[in-house]
């Protein structure tokens, strides 16, 4: 997605349709996500419930410290309007 908007000279235009859902992961008490692009760019907000407990940029992994039912979405510093 973050080249199809570096093609665009103005950003502003471009419209994400069908947002997707992406699966979250488990392993050993660690969750996880892959939102493709660049890491870097992209910044993680994770939930328990609708309480957002953490927001991290460029770290797709969220240590889980408590029960609950998790959620994660993600945002890129490319492509603006997407959120996974």
């Amino acid at each position: 997605m973050e080249s199809l908007v570096k093609a665009y000279t103005n950003i502003n235009t471009l419209l994400y349709n069908n947002q997707a859902n992406i699966p979250l992961n488990n392993q050993s008490n660690v969750l996880y996500v892959s939102a493709g692009g660049t890491l870097a760019n992209n910044t993680y907000s994770w939930y328990n419930g609708n309480i957002l407990f953490a927001t991290k940029t460029g770290d797709s992994t969220y240590k889980i410290s408590m029960s609950g039912q998790y959620s994660v979405s993600v945002t890129n510093a490319i492509a603006t309007q997407l959120t996974l």
